[in-house]
């Protein structure tokens, strides 16, 4: 027995395999056989560490994405940069990226992306910013300190504070230069407290840069009790009061030898 295809059942059951395929293909079908329209859900951003960063500290992006259909691709881009895909862990079901550490002072503007399988994605923004830094010479002491800061904001005042609390500078007032750079004097503000201390720098438009200074303890360890000292000679009796500061003072006073001998004597003169 055979069986004989015609050319046009053929082209036909040819189409429908086509089409049935490209159907299949397409993962545009959601359970309820409808076209997924639903964008991806950007659950959870997290930067390790958190900004501020130090002076150039690198940054890890962790992203939790979920999707009814399914999470094809991540993207991160951020100020300048072109989008960088970011790869899948599949341990902790995060997509992750590291941004290289940066200089004091640089901000970006960064932009996760996130896509499913049929096309439809999702964004998150957020913000990097890394600090700039100050040196300290020397870093630990009771004498002054030289302060070294670099890329706050170019001609930016700058104020000094010592564990919060202001301290003045010399010079008294200090600007940044065109590359955000400075360079002042301070002095130990607390030098009978020994251990480490804040020095915070900040400028006009709020950079701050955060250095430890240690004050040295200079004063040692207390001493022993001394022994008692010997006892003195002491005062000869009369000498204050039966001497002739006791008499001077008596006379001042009115009541010494010579002023009886004044009233005995008009006295006298009285009874003549």
């Amino acid at each position: 027995m055979s069986i004989y295809i015609s050319n046009t059942n053929f082209k036909s059951i040819a189409i429908a395999l086509i089409l049935s395929l490209l159907v299949l293909s397409l993962p545009l079908l959601s359970v309820h056989g409808q076209q997924d329209q639903t964008a991806p859900t950007i659950v959870e951003v997290v930067t390790v560490p958190d900004p501020p960063l130090m002076y150039l500290e690198t940054a890890e992006i962790l992203v939790e994405v979920t999707d009814d259909t399914g999470v094809t691709q991540v993207t991160v881009e951020w100020d300048g940069s072109d989008p960088l895909d970011m790869i899948y862990d599949e341990a902790s079901g995060l997509w992750k990226h590291i941004i290289s550490g940066q200089i004091g002072g640089t901000n970006y503007s960064v932009t996760v992306t996130a896509y499913d399988a049929a096309g439809n994605s999702a964004t998150s923004i957020f913000d990097l910013w890394w600090l700039p830094y100050i040196v300290l010479k020397p870093d630990e002491g009771i004498s002054a300190i030289t302060i070294e800061g670099f890329n706050f904001n170019a001609s930016s005042t700058i104020n000094v504070y010592w564990d919060d609390e202001w301290i003045p500078i010399v010079p008294f007032n200090v600007t940044t230069d065109e590359s955000g750079t400075f360079t002042c004097i301070i002095s130990a503000f607390n030098q009978t407290v020994p251990g480490p201390h804040n020095v915070t720098v900040e400028d006009a438009d709020g950079n701050i840069a955060l250095a430890i200074f240690t004050v040295v303890d200079v004063q040692g360890p207390q001493g022993e009790q001394g022994s008692p000292g010997t006892a003195g000679e002491g005062v000869p009796p009369g000498y204050v009061a039966g001497g002739i500061f006791a008499a001077l003072a008596a006379g001042a006073l009115g009541g010494g030898f010579m002023g009886r001998r004044r009233r005995e004597g008009s006295e006298g003169e009285g009874e003549d």
